[in-house]
Protein backbone atom coordinates (compact mmCIF):
# COMPACT_ATOMS: atom_id res chain seq x y z
CA UNK A 1 0.00 0.00 0.00
CA UNK A 2 1.57 3.27 -1.13
CA UNK A 3 2.03 6.38 0.99
CA UNK A 4 -0.81 8.90 0.45
CA UNK A 5 -0.20 12.59 -0.16
CA UNK A 6 -2.43 15.61 -0.97
CA UNK A 7 -3.22 16.38 -4.60
CA UNK A 8 -1.91 19.66 -5.94
CA UNK A 9 -5.30 20.21 -7.57
CA UNK A 10 -8.20 18.52 -5.75
CA UNK A 11 -10.96 16.86 -7.77
CA UNK A 12 -14.67 17.33 -7.30
CA UNK A 13 -16.20 15.04 -4.67
CA UNK A 14 -18.57 12.38 -6.01
CA UNK A 15 -20.56 10.20 -3.63
CA UNK A 16 -22.29 7.11 -4.96
CA UNK A 17 -25.81 6.48 -3.74
CA UNK A 18 -27.21 3.06 -2.82
CA UNK A 19 -30.15 1.61 -4.73
CA UNK A 20 -33.22 2.95 -2.98
CA UNK A 21 -36.45 1.15 -2.22
CA UNK A 22 -38.77 3.64 -0.57
CA UNK A 23 -38.89 7.06 1.05
CA UNK A 24 -36.82 8.45 3.89
CA UNK A 25 -37.93 7.49 7.39
CA UNK A 26 -37.00 10.26 9.80
CA UNK A 27 -35.56 9.23 13.15
CA UNK A 28 -36.45 11.00 16.37
CA UNK A 29 -33.90 13.45 17.74
CA UNK A 30 -32.75 12.16 21.14
CA UNK A 31 -34.01 13.93 24.23
CA UNK A 32 -32.22 13.68 27.56
CA UNK A 33 -28.70 12.29 27.36
CA UNK A 34 -26.68 10.43 30.00
CA UNK A 35 -24.64 12.48 32.43
CA UNK A 36 -21.54 10.34 32.30
CA UNK A 37 -18.00 11.66 32.50
CA UNK A 38 -15.68 11.09 29.58
CA UNK A 39 -13.34 9.23 31.91
CA UNK A 40 -16.13 6.76 32.73
CA UNK A 41 -17.02 6.36 29.03
CA UNK A 42 -13.41 5.49 28.18
CA UNK A 43 -13.21 3.06 31.10
CA UNK A 44 -16.46 1.33 30.11
CA UNK A 45 -15.73 1.01 26.40
CA UNK A 46 -15.54 -2.69 25.60
CA UNK A 47 -16.64 -5.30 23.08
CA UNK A 48 -19.88 -6.89 24.25
CA UNK A 49 -20.57 -10.23 22.62
CA UNK A 50 -23.91 -10.98 24.31
CA UNK A 51 -26.74 -8.59 23.48
CA UNK A 52 -30.45 -8.37 22.78
CA UNK A 53 -32.29 -6.48 20.07
CA UNK A 54 -32.36 -2.66 20.45
CA UNK A 55 -35.38 -0.54 19.66
CA UNK A 56 -35.24 1.95 16.82
CA UNK A 57 -35.00 4.86 19.26
CA UNK A 58 -31.76 3.47 20.68
CA UNK A 59 -30.32 3.00 17.20
CA UNK A 60 -31.41 6.52 16.29
CA UNK A 61 -29.70 7.98 19.35
CA UNK A 62 -26.48 6.16 18.53
CA UNK A 63 -26.52 7.38 14.92
CA UNK A 64 -27.42 10.94 15.94
CA UNK A 65 -24.43 11.31 18.23
CA UNK A 66 -21.92 9.14 16.34
CA UNK A 67 -22.63 9.74 12.67
CA UNK A 68 -24.85 12.70 11.83
CA UNK A 69 -23.51 15.49 9.63
CA UNK A 70 -23.20 18.47 11.94
CA UNK A 71 -22.02 20.82 9.20
CA UNK A 72 -21.28 20.53 5.47
CA UNK A 73 -19.99 22.62 2.56
CA UNK A 74 -20.40 22.61 -1.20
CA UNK A 75 -16.84 21.32 -1.58
CA UNK A 76 -17.84 18.04 0.05
CA UNK A 77 -16.20 18.81 3.38
CA UNK A 78 -18.26 17.79 6.42
CA UNK A 79 -18.06 17.89 10.18
CA UNK A 80 -19.03 14.78 12.14
CA UNK A 81 -17.92 13.20 15.39
CA UNK A 82 -15.14 11.13 13.82
CA UNK A 83 -11.93 12.62 12.48
CA UNK A 84 -11.57 12.29 8.70
CA UNK A 85 -8.85 12.83 6.11
CA UNK A 86 -9.43 16.24 4.55
CA UNK A 87 -12.79 16.48 6.33
CA UNK A 88 -14.29 14.38 3.52
CA UNK A 89 -15.98 11.67 5.60
CA UNK A 90 -16.08 8.91 2.99
CA UNK A 91 -17.75 6.33 5.27
CA UNK A 92 -21.47 5.61 4.95
CA UNK A 93 -23.33 3.62 7.59
CA UNK A 94 -25.80 0.94 6.54
CA UNK A 95 -28.15 -0.53 9.14
CA UNK A 96 -29.06 -4.21 8.87
CA UNK A 97 -32.17 -4.58 11.00
CA UNK A 98 -34.70 -7.43 10.97
CA UNK A 99 -33.29 -8.67 7.66
CA UNK A 100 -33.76 -5.34 5.94
CA UNK A 101 -31.01 -2.98 4.89
CA UNK A 102 -31.16 0.80 5.38
CA UNK A 103 -28.83 3.68 4.48
CA UNK A 104 -28.35 6.29 7.18
CA UNK A 105 -28.82 9.86 5.93
CA UNK A 106 -26.59 11.83 8.27
CA UNK A 107 -27.85 15.17 7.03
CA UNK A 108 -31.57 14.53 7.54
CA UNK A 109 -31.12 11.99 10.36
CA UNK A 110 -33.21 9.32 8.73
CA UNK A 111 -33.16 5.83 7.24
CA UNK A 112 -33.71 4.94 3.61
CA UNK A 113 -34.51 1.36 2.61
CA UNK A 114 -31.93 -0.15 0.26
CA UNK A 115 -32.64 -2.80 -2.37
CA UNK A 116 -30.85 -6.07 -1.65
CA UNK A 117 -31.44 -9.71 -2.45
CA UNK A 118 -32.60 -12.04 0.30
CA UNK A 119 -29.67 -14.37 -0.40
CA UNK A 120 -27.05 -11.67 0.26
CA UNK A 121 -28.81 -10.52 3.44
CA UNK A 122 -29.09 -14.11 4.69
CA UNK A 123 -25.42 -14.76 3.92
CA UNK A 124 -24.39 -11.67 5.89
CA UNK A 125 -26.52 -12.70 8.86
CA UNK A 126 -25.11 -16.24 8.76
CA UNK A 127 -21.54 -14.98 8.75
CA UNK A 128 -22.22 -12.54 11.58
CA UNK A 129 -24.04 -15.15 13.68
CA UNK A 130 -21.16 -17.58 13.19
CA UNK A 131 -18.81 -15.06 14.75
CA UNK A 132 -21.22 -13.77 17.40
CA UNK A 133 -23.80 -16.49 18.11
CA UNK A 134 -25.18 -14.68 21.18
CA UNK A 135 -25.48 -11.22 19.61
CA UNK A 136 -29.18 -10.67 18.88
CA UNK A 137 -28.73 -7.03 17.97
CA UNK A 138 -28.67 -5.08 14.73
CA UNK A 139 -25.62 -4.70 12.51
CA UNK A 140 -23.96 -1.52 11.27
CA UNK A 141 -22.12 -2.01 7.98
CA UNK A 142 -19.49 0.56 7.00
CA UNK A 143 -19.28 1.45 3.30
CA UNK A 144 -16.15 3.32 2.21
CA UNK A 145 -16.14 5.63 -0.82
CA UNK A 146 -12.64 5.42 -2.24
CA UNK A 147 -13.31 8.11 -4.86
CA UNK A 148 -14.28 10.60 -2.15
CA UNK A 149 -10.90 10.33 -0.43
CA UNK A 150 -9.20 10.26 -3.84
CA UNK A 151 -10.66 13.71 -4.59
CA UNK A 152 -8.00 15.24 -2.33
CA UNK A 153 -5.34 12.54 -2.00
CA UNK A 154 -3.15 10.42 -4.22
CA UNK A 155 -3.01 6.75 -3.14
CA UNK A 156 -6.00 7.12 -0.80
CA UNK A 157 -6.45 3.48 0.28
CA UNK A 158 -4.77 3.66 3.70
CA UNK A 159 -6.62 6.89 4.50
CA UNK A 160 -9.95 5.20 3.80
CA UNK A 161 -9.14 2.45 6.28
CA UNK A 162 -8.07 5.01 8.89
CA UNK A 163 -11.36 6.83 8.44
CA UNK A 164 -13.26 3.57 8.94
CA UNK A 165 -11.37 3.02 12.20
CA UNK A 166 -12.26 6.52 13.41
CA UNK A 167 -15.95 5.94 12.67
CA UNK A 168 -15.88 2.59 14.45
CA UNK A 169 -14.22 4.12 17.52
CA UNK A 170 -16.87 6.86 17.55
CA UNK A 171 -19.57 4.18 17.53
CA UNK A 172 -17.86 2.36 20.39
CA UNK A 173 -17.52 5.44 22.57
CA UNK A 174 -21.05 6.62 21.86
CA UNK A 175 -22.36 3.15 22.60
CA UNK A 176 -20.55 3.12 25.95
CA UNK A 177 -21.99 6.55 26.76
CA UNK A 178 -25.53 5.41 25.88
CA UNK A 179 -24.96 2.07 27.66
CA UNK A 180 -25.48 0.04 24.52
CA UNK A 181 -23.62 -3.12 23.61
CA UNK A 182 -21.23 -2.81 20.66
CA UNK A 183 -18.95 -5.41 19.12
CA UNK A 184 -16.93 -5.15 15.92
CA UNK A 185 -16.74 -8.26 13.76
CA UNK A 186 -13.82 -9.56 11.75
CA UNK A 187 -15.71 -9.19 8.47
CA UNK A 188 -16.03 -6.30 6.02
CA UNK A 189 -19.53 -6.60 4.55
CA UNK A 190 -18.14 -6.53 1.00
CA UNK A 191 -20.91 -8.54 -0.62
CA UNK A 192 -23.67 -6.50 0.95
CA UNK A 193 -22.03 -3.17 0.08
CA UNK A 194 -21.31 -4.27 -3.49
CA UNK A 195 -24.96 -5.13 -4.06
CA UNK A 196 -26.24 -1.99 -2.36
CA UNK A 197 -24.09 0.44 -4.37
CA UNK A 198 -23.25 -1.44 -7.55
CA UNK A 199 -19.86 0.30 -7.77
CA UNK A 200 -16.34 -1.10 -7.29
CA UNK A 201 -15.38 2.30 -5.84
CA UNK A 202 -17.48 1.65 -2.70
CA UNK A 203 -15.96 -0.96 -0.41
CA UNK A 204 -17.12 -2.84 2.64
CA UNK A 205 -14.79 -1.62 5.40
CA UNK A 206 -16.29 -3.06 8.58
CA UNK A 207 -19.28 -4.48 10.44
CA UNK A 208 -20.29 -4.13 14.07
CA UNK A 209 -23.17 -5.45 16.14
CA UNK A 210 -25.21 -3.07 18.29
CA UNK A 211 -27.81 -3.99 20.88
CA UNK A 212 -28.86 -3.87 24.50
CA UNK A 213 -26.53 -5.14 27.18
CA UNK A 214 -27.75 -8.46 28.58
CA UNK A 215 -25.05 -9.61 30.98
CA UNK A 216 -22.08 -7.39 31.79
CA UNK A 217 -20.11 -10.36 33.12
CA UNK A 218 -19.93 -11.79 29.58
CA UNK A 219 -18.39 -8.73 27.96
CA UNK A 220 -15.34 -9.37 25.85
CA UNK A 221 -12.03 -7.60 26.07
CA UNK A 222 -11.06 -4.40 24.30
CA UNK A 223 -10.48 -4.56 20.55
Amino acid sequence: MREPYPRRTPHGVRRHQPSRAGTLRRLAIPGLTPRTSFQDVVAERTSTRVMSSPDIGEIGALLWHAARIQEGTREGVQHRLAASSGGLHPIDILLLRRRRLYWYDGLQHGLLRVKTSRDVVDATYSEARRLLPDARGDFLVLAGHLEVTAAKYEHPHSLLWRDAGCVLQGIYLTGAWLRLAVCALGILGDQLVAEAYGSPAVLGVGVCAVGRVVDQSQNGGAT
